[in-house]
């Protein structure tokens, strides 16, 4: 590629102050699951992750930035942090942000601000977006760089806090359970970062056995095929940092590596007592690459034939919306039954409303609480009684 003079200059600040020098990055996480995902990152070789509340920070180079959104199977999506500073007046954030190095950053991309404001004297979010696209614009004009043109979206994340800025750089560009395999959804479907991390935190590598009776759109045993299979949850998809004027193909390629396979002789089965959902998870699983075993019936009425080995039964049952309350309730009664008198042996990973979770009435060995869909839910976790 030929540079003019100005643009070799650039080049060679995008080399020395974001290609060869350490960041911060915000892995946004699903609350009540930081601490997995920061297992996760150290994994994958990230250090020095700090968690907090929706998220975990870590420090590292654009390889790990690269790592955390190709491999992470729990994080929402990463965020490199740009610069923070104090503002009381709109015209300060301006005036601070034309004079942040934009185009070390940004070329080309059509800019999208999400600004979030909590307990400051600024919180006209749409005037805070305002100010920063016109800085963005102004600092880009003086290197004749054009932003805002039909093309990419490169997401800029503003956060307000007491007065304190922050400004942060999505990655991720979409959010990261959108694994790029799942063409067709279910009702009220259960995004993959969480299916991924409740999956974890049952130590899913200790089975031979993995079912869903109740898999919807297949998210469940899906992602259990992938885990285990050392399938990266990033593989069919794309990443906003690929338009940053600092990807270098060469060092993202370097950075993939090759997963460990897991267990593969493991069985995963999906059902439904709805032949349309299984007809959704067979073609998501083709997608996927994933080999499931599928079928059709009802695990409330029919009994399963012995299955192998040690076996997890991840699901997720209808409530909310899905279902009336009271249906509901006798769903989760009928399923702590079914589970007592059929499978003792058998863990479990059960999603239950938190307002009604009593009325399972097996004792957890472990409870995970999360929002999904707006609700409060419980993940109730089981350990079979061998």
């Amino acid at each position: 590629m030929n540079y003019s003079t100005s643009q070799k200059a650039i080049q060679r600040r995008i080399a020395r102050h974001v290609i060869h020098r350490l960041h911060t990055f915000f892995a946004v996480v699903q609350p009540g699951f930081e601490e997995t995902a920061s297992k996760e990152l150290k994994l994958l070789g990230i250090q020095g992750c700090t968690v907090t509340k929706g998220g975990v920070a870590f420090r590292g180079t654009l390889e790990h930035c690269y790592a955390a959104n190709y491999y992470s199977r729990v994080a929402t999506r990463i965020l490199m942090r740009l610069c923070h500073f104090r503002a009381y007046h709109f015209n300060e954030i301006y005036r601070t942000l034309k004079e942040f190095p934009w185009e070390l950053y940004i070329q080309g991309q059509r800019i999208d601000v999400e600004v979030s404001v909590h307990n400051s004297k600024l919180h006209h979010t749409e005037r805070i977006g305002q100010e920063v696209i016109k800085a963005i614009e102004k600092r880009l004009s003086m290197f004749g760089i054009p932003c805002n043109t039909a093309g990419e979206v490169q997401k800029v994340f503003v956060r307000f806090n007491h007065d304190e800025c922050m400004v942060s750089l999505d990655s991720s560009g979409e959010p990261l359970y959108k694994r790029g395999y799942k063409q067709h959804i279910s009702e009220a479907p259960l995004r993959e970062t969480i299916a991924a991390a409740l999956l974890y935190e049952c130590n899913v590598y200790d089975y031979d056995t993995i079912i869903d009776p109740m898999c919807g759109s297949g998210t469940f045993p899906i992602e259990a095929w992938c885990i285990l299979h050392g399938v990266p949850s990033g593989a069919n998809r794309t990443f906003a940092f690929m338009h940053w004027p600092s990807f270098r193909k060469h060092i993202f390629t370097g950075s993939i590596r090759k997963e460990p396979g897991g267990n593969r002789d493991i069985t995963i089965i999906a059902g439904d007592s709805n032949p349309d959902m299984v007809a959704i998870t067979q073609q998501n699983s083709m997608k996927a690459g994933a080999q499931l075993h599928t079928y059709t019936g009802d695990y409330l009425k029919e009994k399963m034939q012995a299955v192998r080995g040690k076996v997890l039964c991840a699901v997720n049952p209808p409530y909310g919306k899905r279902i009336h309350a009271d249906d509901t309730i006798q769903l989760y009664k009928r399923l702590a039954n079914i589970y007592k008198a059929w499978y003792p042996e058998w863990s479990f990973c059960v999603l239950i409303p938190s307002r009604i979770k009593e009325v399972f009435t097996i004792p957890a060995d472990r409870e995970i609480h999360f929002s999904h869909g707006g609700l409060p839910v419980s993940a109730l976790i089981v350990y079979g009684r061998r």
